[in-house]
């Protein structure tokens, strides 16, 4: 995965919480970073398209390479950039000590979620 010179860049701390048995970031965090990441992108008009929350937009596919490791307390930055040929797929390489340590890309539903709730 090649990442282009224009990226949305989050960085955040991991935490005991994120940690599995084997003293190591669980492998579901890694989605959570990624979509803590899309929803400030969002959020801050980064990406086009999704000018919104885009936690209101399903991921419809998720794939996710793992090439290391990380354990408490490690700074993580998270880079997210648009795919130019699909609007609703978004890249994220995940960083720890200038290493890459994660690459995933979600696809999204173009559609926002339905309200659940309905006013009486």
């Amino acid at each position: 995965m090649i990442v282009p010179r224009q990226v949305f860049s989050h960085k955040l701390q991991t935490r005991h919480s994120d940690l599995d048995s084997n003293g190591h970031v669980g492998t579901q965090e890694y989605f959570r970073f990624c979509m803590e990441c899309a929803i400030n992108a969002s959020i801050s008009g980064f990406y086009h398209h999704f000018v919104s929350n885009i936690s209101l937009f399903p991921i419809l596919k998720a794939d996710i390479t793992f090439r290391g490791q990380s354990v408490e307390g490690k700074e993580l930055n998270i880079l997210t950039w648009q795919c130019e040929h699909n609007p609703a797929k978004m890249y994220f390489v995940i960083m720890r000590d200038n290493v890459r340590i994660t690459e995933c890309s979600f696809i999204f539903w173009e559609n926002k979620i339905a309200s659940v709730l309905s006013k009486s």
